[in-house]
């Protein structure tokens, strides 16, 4: 990259320093690379950077070699426009009735801590301490991680630096899972830069193209379940508790979402006491979350509810699903 050459002190400004490989369409993890207190302005240089980008199974991948170059006012920018839209946030550990352990890949990738911290707002409110409005928008710093039955997220976003100028642009994907709607837009956020301050100075935002989930007559032929029809999961529910789920029915509700119903068997000491149906829908794609279908009609994420082992037991089943 043009700015590999100034030393120790971009390097510590920028996103920070990655682990030992340089492959730049690896998928970044979190604490992959560590950002800077300093709020130390980078000279900037003019270029175009594809920084983030989804590969053929819908893995976000981040250009870690860009963030070894990447200047504070960049980071700024773009650590602003990953606020407010969805980027593999997750609880870092057990949730918190204070929300405050958020981890989101691009947050992580710029070194800015969890979502809505203190690191992170902190270092926006710094550079963007001119810009009234945009202050204003950071008051309502969202937390929402990737197993919320609304949500937005990021499919791929550019920058472009040029003299005091960056501008990023987006496209962007949402969904609402228990109306079975989903959303897609492209955007591009233009920022100035003054010294040691940042300011957005336009938004483009293009149509907000709506959908509902349904079989397109364009779809491929519906996959054949008929082998998974006779399987069962065995799950603890501790001492001396077992439940089998018996696979009923599956049905293909759209290319991205598959509904099954199982017939529950409880068994406390080895003896059936309790027999039911259930029915759990399994997304796939950006959303990839499993909820349980309530009798209420409000749907619940089984990450949400389910102990690890199994969940990881019906993350495996909903993986056989669609081989």
């Amino acid at each position: 990259m043009k700015y590999f050459c100034i030393v120790l002190i971009i390097t510590l400004a920028s996103c920070g320093q990655t682990s030992s490989t340089t492959d730049e369409s690896e998928v970044i993890s979190a604490d992959t690379v560590k950002g800077n207190e300093n709020n130390i302005p980078a000279k900037s240089t003019d270029r175009t950077v594809k920084f983030l980008w989804r590969d053929k199974n819908s893995a976000m991948i981040i250009d870690k070699e860009f963030c070894k170059t990447i200047t504070t006012p960049e980071k700024a920018a773009l650590g602003y426009v990953a606020t407010f839209i969805g980027n593999e946030c997750s609880w870092d550990g057990a949730y918190t009735e204070n929300r405050s352990n958020l981890k989101c890949e691009i947050l992580t990738a710029l070194g800015l801590g969890y979502q809505c911290s203190e690191k992170h707002l902190g270092f926006l409110r710094n550079w963007f301490r001119d810009d009234a409005k945009s202050l204003k928008e950071l008051e309502n710093c969202p937390t929402t991680p990737n197993t919320a039955t609304i949500q937005d997220t990021f499919d791929e976003i550019t920058i472009t630096t040029k003299g005091n100028k960056i501008s990023i642009f987006f496209k962007a994907n949402g969904v609402n899972l228990r109306e079975e709607t989903s959303w897609s837009w492209s955007e591009t956020n233009d920022f100035e830069v003054t010294g040691d301050k940042i300011k957005l100075v336009k938004k483009d935002k293009s149509a907000i193209d709506q959908q509902t989930f349904g079989i397109d007559k364009h779809q491929p032929k519906e996959r054949d379940f008929s082998k998974m029809k006779n399987q069962s999961l065995v799950i603890s529910c501790g001492s001396g508790c077992a439940m089998t789920y018996n696979v009923k029915a599956i049905k293909e509700i759209n290319s991205a979402s598959i509904k099954v119903t199982f017939e529950v068997d409880l068994y406390e000491n080895q003896k059936l006491t309790e027999n039911y149906p259930e029915t759990y829908i399994f997304h796939y794609g950006n959303i990839n979350t499993i909820e349980r279908v309530n009798d209420t009609g409000k749907n619940e994420n089984i990450a949400d509810t389910f102990m690890p082992a199994a969940l990881e037991t019906f993350r495996e089943f909903g993986k056989k699903l669609i081989q």
